[in-house]
């Protein structure tokens, strides 16, 4: 896929992202995390405020082929390179993550009684990049497993949250491990460049094959 049909698939994943009237459940959501920040022994106060963003964006994660209705099967029609189409997918994923992650940060943390010092910003960076990539390649596999056809509320929406948020707390050993207990940065870069390079290279082209199998289009077009 060519750089400007890349920044092309980016920027309608985004435009869609922002402009879908289902956004509007991100306000019980912040509403939540705010009352959660408001709790003083929460540890860190970027706890709600992940929460809050990777419920917010489970669909973004979970079902990166039909974030809208039919837009599998109108991709299917043109001459897609899937594995660039799955790269994209993936970045747009990435950069709606950290919109809303600085977006939610801003309304969170003004609530939460104390600001974050520098240490605990780092740590919520450093734990971000940690689960980010192995997300990404777990939400691939939901999205080729178990698509959802892209309307606005979905009767599995819910079931797919509380999977999202036991595929996060298993996404979040490795740093308990890396930082809670051998408090070492330097793993902790490691496990997620090492989590990055399996992303590229295993789940983008295990994506892109599962995408036009014939097990995954009967479920999508269900």
């Amino acid at each position: 896929m060519t750089q400007p049909v890349l920044r092309t698939v980016v920027s309608w994943e985004l435009r869609y992202f922002f402009r879908n009237p289902r956004q509007i459940l991100l306000l019980p959501l912040v509403l939540g995390g705010i009352l959660l920040a408001m709790w003083p022994h929460i540890g860190s106060p970027f706890v709600p405020v992940f929460l809050v963003v990777f419920l917010g964006t489970e669909r973004e994660f979970n079902n990166i082929l039909n974030r809208w209705p039919s837009q599998h099967e109108a991709m299917l029609i043109l001459p897609v390179q899937w594995r660039g189409a799955v790269v994209a997918k993936n970045l747009a994923t990435i950069l709606m993550t950290l919109l809303v992650t600085m977006g939610g940060s801003i309304i969170i943390l003004y609530f939460a009684p104390e600001p974050p010092s520098a240490e605990q910003t780092l740590l919520a960076l450093l734990y971000l990049l940690s689960v980010l990539f192995p997300l990404i390649a777990a939400g691939n596999a939901r999205s080729t497993h178990s698509p959802r056809p892209g309307r606005m509320v979905d009767i599995d929406d819910l079931p797919e949250a509380v999977i999202s948020l036991v595929l996060l707390g298993v996404a979040s050993i490795p740093f308990a491990v890396f930082w809670g207990v051998l408090r070492s940065p330097a793993l902790t870069l490691l496990y997620s460049t090492a989590a990055a390079v399996y992303w590229l290279l295993v789940s983008v082209p295990r994506t892109a094959e599962a995408a036009t199998s014939s097990t995954t289009l009967p479920r999508i077009m269900q």
